[in-house]
């Protein structure tokens, strides 16, 4: 296989952006659409015990422009414990459509606690960790049975859309109620009051625990939520007003954007405002007016706006969101028996279908359409709504801008992205199974008069890649699972081997932080959260994990003695009563010994092994070697079938380390009593002794020689991160009785949808 070329081409968007309120046109261009890729991570436990396996399926998708196929075909799956350490990491194949299956172990020593699934793949890590995709998992912990919970001690979170209250203006302010357990609590009525008691707005919770309460704020005025839950009311105080910072405002109306800023801006000309959608990309709008509308170049389903400084920091940011369509109708079943696996309906063309079957008290389960379409790309200190499938669309939409309203962008940073281009991109997608590093002689010089080749130990297949000037090399490989090793030896231009050294890149990983704002409380008394944002929206980039390359440069012997049955000294040829060299080779796995037919009599017939052309023979001896009729030989073959560089598997015989020219059949009939040993060489420890031994080597030592060779490998060998085998699909099943919630994703190029049921399990 020759060395691969790993690159990607980006898709070019072009963003017009005109801004039309203000009575002029201003339009500004972008060419790149800063597109990445988002994982739907469904676990099929959301809680387990140390010692059980969690199998987590998922799909991969780009959602950019016009296309949904992913650009990687690999992805990394992490469990992250509470103390933030990877405990299990996976490479996973997604091939050919982005889908993915695999099981992760939980240690049976593992603590307890709410551990998180992770993934991401190559192309992923050229924007913020917190974009990764996350799925909580409560280990050696069950989730609390809310119906008998009080509601006697709650918890209110108050974010103000924007980061803060800006006096004058028509503003919503989003308020989160909990239980101690932070259960969301519903039909709770809450109310913003004035410090004399007045009544300014109110909202009843819905089922997500969610209220979006509006008002307009005066400077002169303090205010309270006065919430009351079974007759008992709270009071809790708001944030006070601030003029002194921006807010900014949007919706979104097909492609036109309407746009207001709110508090002390400043100069205008000294401002910027960018706009970010997965449809257009960024668009820099030139803003004169403090409100507006513009129109983007097609309609983006949820649209980020920006308002910098003209340094690029972030001063106010806020996102909107079309309003969603009503989802197509999917019948799902409401009764299933204990273990009888769960009939789902079609998926559709072109569409991935992914199905839990959870216990209905159940925490944390966030569907496919939650975290591909807005968790990816935003953040918020309260969950996503945790009732949303289960709603009517009213509702549903209601909840959602509720929780917008609170969210901040976090794939990238404006500043970074706008300064950066495409520079951004410093990781490309992993399309193949690949390797980096350098050769260097031992007095650290880049050996670069030749090429480095790799043997997969396991399959026996061959690669590899020329050295450039600097003796760096990208190898690239097929498939194999992770624990496999390569030889990795250095060639030169004559194919002969080189001990030098071979430096594998360090392999690199994100750091393991995970935002914790999910808990399970246990204290029973009424608190106040005030979530205020102060206008730092940078988002903040963690140093990466490095981990060191699995590579072994001493000791190794090309003729190690560890490979069992593939050496037979001379104590185990007099035991067996071995006769002849033709004895002991038959005694050796991994090798065959056949007939091979050289050249035809003038009849032309023969049966040739190497060829495969299957032709009559006509007559004569063929096992007797002179017997010219046909003129015929012994050939050693590798039972492990052809390597990937040659057209037969055939092994070459070494008579004390050197390549023996003349016929196998005398020397099949060598005595016993002549050799020392046999030893049957894999292809990367031939190469210690000559060159093309691409399927491997015998090599025999006589008695008689006056010194042994001790040699040294002059390779390298390397253990990279390879695949985790994919989990077997199933169909969710119940194992006993209960209620239950069957969460069902289709993903296709039509859409993202997430659908819920409440499913009783009976016995059979």
């Amino acid at each position: 296989m020759n060395k691969f070329q790993l690159n990607i081409k980006f898709i070019v968007c072009t963003i017009a952006a005109v801004f039309v309120a203000m009575g002029e046109s201003a339009m500004a261009q972008r060419p790149h659409d800063f597109r990445s890729e988002q994982i739907a991570l469904c676990a099929q436990q959301a809680a387990c015990q140390p010692g059980d396996t969690v199998t987590v399926q998922g799909q991969v998708t780009c959602l950019a422009a016009n296309r949904v196929a992913p650009f990687s075909n690999y992805l990394y799956i992490e469990l992250i414990n509470p103390s933030d350490s990877v405990v299990v990491r996976q490479k996973v194949s997604c091939k050919p459509k982005g889908s993915f299956k695999a099981a992760l172990p939980i240690d049976p020593l593992a603590a307890y606690g709410i551990y998180y699934i992770r993934a991401y793949t190559s192309l992923m890590r050229n924007f913020s960790p917190e974009s990764f995709a996350t799925q909580p998992l409560l280990v050696g912990q069950s989730f609390p049975d809310f119906d008998n919970i009080t509601t006697d001690g709650v918890k209110c979170t108050i974010i103000p859309h924007g980061g803060h209250l800006c006096p004058g203006a028509l503003q919503n302010v989003t308020a989160y109620v909990t239980n101690y357990l932070n259960d969301p609590v519903a039909d709770a009525t809450l109310a913003v009051i004035t410090q004399n008691g007045d009544t300014i707005t109110s909202q009843r919770t819905s089922p997500s625990g969610l209220a979006m309460l509006s008002f307009i704020p005066d400077q002169q005025l303090s205010y309270s939520l006065q919430m009351a839950v079974n007759g008992v009311k709270k009071v809790f105080p708001m944030p006070k007003c601030d003029a002194s910072k921006p807010v900014l405002q949007a919706s979104v109306n097909g492609a036109q954007v309407r746009l207001a800023l709110l508090g002390a801006v400043g100069n205008l000309q000294q401002l910027k405002l960018y706009a970010y959608d997965r449809m257009n990309g960024i668009s820099s709008i030139t803003l004169n007016r403090t409100n507006g509308s513009f129109k983007l170049a097609a309609a983006p389903p949820m649209v980020t706006l920006f308002l910098t400084d003209g340094n690029g920091k972030t001063l106010a940011q806020c996102t909107a969101v079309a309003r969603p369509t009503q989802e197509p109708a999917l019948n799902l079943p409401e009764i299933a028996s204990v273990g009888i696996p769960i009939e789902l309906p079609a998926a559709g063309d072109g569409a991935t279908m992914m199905a839990r079957l959870l216990p209905e008290n159940t925490r944390w389960a966030q569907p496919a359409e939650a975290q591909l379409c807005y968790l990816a790309d935003l953040h918020s200190p309260i969950p996503f709504p945790e009732k949303y499938l289960t709603q009517p669309q009213k509702q549903r939409t209601a909840d959602l801008m509720a929780w917008i309203g609170t969210a901040s962008f976090k794939r990238f940073d404006i500043a970074e992205a706008v300064k950066k281009d495409t520079a951004i991109y410093t990781y490309l997608p992993d399309d193949v199974m690949y390797f980096r590093g350098k050769v260097e002689s031992h007095s650290k010089k880049p050996f670069n008069n030749g090429s480095l080749v790799a043997y997969n130990t396991e399959s026996n297949a061959v690669y590899n890649a020329e050295l450039n000037k600097k003796g760096e090399f990208t190898i690239a490989v097929d498939d194999f699972d992770d624990g496999t090793r390569f030889f990795l030896q250095a060639v030169n231009k004559k194919n002969k081997p080189e001990a030098m050294y071979v430096k594998i890149d360090d392999e690199t990983f994100p750091a393991p932080y995970i935002d914790r704002h999910l808990s399970l409380g246990k204290s029973q008394y009424a608190t106040s959260e005030v979530t205020y944002q102060g206008g730092n929206w940078n988002r903040q980039q963690l140093p990466e994990i490095t981990v060191k390359a699995r590579t072994k440069h001493d000791n190794l012997h090309s003729t190690t003695r560890f490979y069992g049955h593939s050496y037979k000294d001379r104590k185990t040829i007099e035991e067996r009563g071995f006769l002849t060299l033709f004895d002991i080779l038959k005694d050796i796995p991994g090798i065959t010994i056949r007939l091979v037919a050289k050249s035809a009599d003038e009849n032309g017939g023969f049966d040739d092994p190497i060829t495969g052309n299957k032709r009559q023979e006509p007559g004569g001896n063929p096992s007797d070697p002179k017997d010219k009729r046909l003129e015929i030989d012994y050939a050693i073959f590798s039972s492990r079938g052809p390597s990937t560089f040659g057209n037969h598997n055939q092994v070459v015989m070494l008579i004390d380390g050197l390549r023996t020219p003349e016929p196998l059949a005398s020397l099949m009939q060598m005595s016993s009593f002549e050799i020392e040993s046999v030893e049957y060489l894999r292809p990367w420890q031939a190469l210690t002794y000559t060159f093309g031994a691409l399927n491997g080597a015998v090599n025999v030592v006589t008695r008689n020689r006056e010194k042994p060779r001790d040699v040294k490998s002059k390779g390298t060998l390397y253990t990279p991160t390879g695949l985790t085998p994919n989990a077997t699909d199933s169909a969710p099943v119940a194992d006993k009785p209960g209620n239950y919630r069957l969460i069902v994703d289709v993903i296709s190029p039509e859409g993202i949808h997430s659908y819920e049921s409440a499913v009783k399990v009976i016995a059979r």
